[in-house]
């Protein structure tokens, strides 16, 4: 690795905080998977760049000001926030509850993730 000039590099704990506090907040976290909550850590810890097409890192990367470029494709052209939302009676949810269940618990209808 050294002579590829390669670096490997972890996250700060209060960096991997952050990220994951505004994945909450964009409703991202649960689409994200621990590699990618690192790497988006790790570029905002040290103010680097992202590659990727994911569009949920991109959404959670354009809410904490990094930089990021697609892949091959085009990228989100908006940053989205999401919800969970009851697909029978439209009860929502704020993105930071600890829903464990896919049911809603009023109507037993299917909970399901919708942009806000």
């Amino acid at each position: 690795m050294d002579q590829l000039e390669i670096n490997i590099l972890s996250p700060e704990n209060d960096d991997l905080r952050h990220i994951e506090n505004l994945a909450r907040a964009t409703g991202d976290i649960n689409g994200l998977s621990p590699v990618d909550i690192d790497v988006l850590a790790v570029a905002i810890g040290t103010g680097g760049d992202i590659a990727t097409d994911d569009h949920r890192v991109q959404n959670v990367a354009e809410s904490a000001g990094i930089p990021w470029i697609p892949v091959i494709g085009k990228g989100i052209s908006e940053k989205w926030d999401w919800v969970r939302k009851c697909r029978g009676c439209g009860r929502t949810w704020p993105n930071d509850s600890n829903i464990v269940s896919d049911e809603c618990s009023d109507c037993g209808s299917e909970i399901r993730l919708v942009r806000k």
